[in-house]
């Protein structure tokens, strides 16, 4: 058949399909023809041309004895082999529809047609029945065994492969659960996968938005280096937090695990859980350093034991940091959670000390109304009680004085608190 106009019109396959339809039940009323071939014949010249791009129609009707497929076809070198949708359009199948059986067998089948998947809509098809799957409350360990290598392909790389697994398994419990079947089976191979996700977001971080999976694999990363002591993810962990190449996000997800109870307040983790944010805070940025603050000083300030001894080399680090402006003020020197919560619970003449060196390498501290208030509250606190060193007392009326200045309310009134007990 020389259908001039298919090839312009319905060239694509999902138009193809609504071509293909009306003729395949044309061809019912003829069960001795196998199929129809659609091709385009030109001429250029005085010659004929016929294009090898054609599509063949095979009648479902047939005859067994005249059954002729495209397949058959294509190694006659009569039609091309197109690389169709293998899952999608008119081959897909529900997968909820399934019952538990059906549904490990469509999987088994769809791990073996894998890698004759070109289409992008296919492969993130087949990634979506893996997340059905792994939605389940119960799921096949032997067969999750089997889909570990084919998600780690579509986790590593991304872009070569026109789907991320990490992305279409999106859901945090379905992917944190496909992770912890690893984990606890297989834990070499979940450090591999670990380490790719990791890697993966390092290479196309500026091409990539929040990322759950990234979330996850920090997350176990982090418990397993410093909670279960694993040789092996320590030292990978210890490479990222070392190391400024790693990106922002990685460095923040850990920052952001570190403060559950179950590390930072462990007795037996405590000095360990410090330790990496001390290094965070070493960061020179503040996206890193503030963060990590934040939860720190947060999360010490919920439990109201300031932990100062342990607590005041980080401090020493932070309150010497000076003010990137290009940084929200807002989200800036979180050391004042801190100072807030234990002014009265650590040495005076330290509380004097860190607050003057952070108003003076913040100065938004004091000439900004929004800002200036918490560092008045924690002079008042501190003046409760006389203040023994004359450089402290000139350190505090000092900032008294700036805060007055900028017209912070009741500042006037502390001041002239401070110069009458003088």
């Amino acid at each position: 058949m020389d259908a001039y106009n298919w090839h312009f019109e319905f060239f694509e396959y999902e138009g193809f399909l609504s071509l293909r339809e009306p003729i395949e039940e044309e061809l019912r009323k003829y069960p001795d023809i196998s199929g129809v071939i659609l091709f385009h014949e030109i001429i250029f010249g005085n010659r004929h041309y016929k294009f090898y791009d054609s599509r063949y129609i095979q009648n479902k009707y047939c005859k067994s004895s005249l059954n002729v497929t495209a397949e058959e076809l294509q190694k006659a070198n009569i039609i091309r082999r197109y690389d169709d949708p293998l899952i999608t359009y008119d081959k897909k199948f529900d997968f909820r529809s399934l019952d538990e059986k059906q549904q490990i067998h469509r999987l088994m089948d769809l791990i073996n047609l894998e890698s004759k998947l070109t289409w992008e809509d296919d492969k993130i098809e087949l990634l979506k029945a893996i997340e059905l799957f792994l939605c389940k409350k119960e799921t096949d360990k032997e067969l999750i065994m089997k889909l570990e290598p084919l998600i780690r392909k579509y986790c590593n790389d991304p872009i070569a492969y026109d789907v991320d697994a990490t992305v279409t398994i999106g859901k945090a419990d379905n992917f944190g659960k496909y992770l912890q079947h690893i984990l606890d089976e297989h834990e070499d191979e979940a450090f591999e996968l670990i380490k790719e996700i990791i890697e993966k977001f390092k290479r196309y971080e500026a091409k990539r938005g929040k990322d759950i999976a990234l979330e996850i694999a920090v997350c176990i990363l982090t418990h397993k280096a410093l909670r279960f002591k694993s040789q092996k993810f320590r030292k990978y962990f210890d490479i990222i937090l070392n190391d400024a190449s790693y990106p922002v996000e990685v460095k923040r997800i850990i920052a952001f695990t570190c403060k559950a109870d179950r590390l930072l307040f462990d007795q037996n983790l405590f000095d360990e859980v410090i330790k990496v944010y001390t290094t965070l805070v070493k960061s020179p940025l503040p996206s890193v350093y503030e963060y990590a603050a934040f939860h720190l000083f947060y999360n010490i300030k919920e439990k109201k034991e300031p932990y100062y001894e342990k607590i005041k080399p980080l401090l020493e680090i932070l309150s010497k940091k000076s003010y990137d402006p290009s940084f929200p003020f807002w989200e800036s020197a979180k050391v004042v959670i801190y100072l807030r919560a234990f002014c009265r619970q650590i040495p005076t003449e330290d509380s004097i000390m860190f607050l003057e060196r952070l108003c003076h390498s913040h100065p938004f501290l004091v000439d900004n109304r929004a800002e200036s208030w918490k560092v008045l509250e924690i002079l008042e606190c501190l003046t409760k009680d006389k203040i023994t060193t004359k450089q402290s007392k000139e350190k505090v009326r000092s900032l008294i004085l700036k805060l007055v200045q900028s017209g912070t309310p009741t500042a006037d009134l502390l001041l002239k608190k401070v110069d009458n007990e003088e």
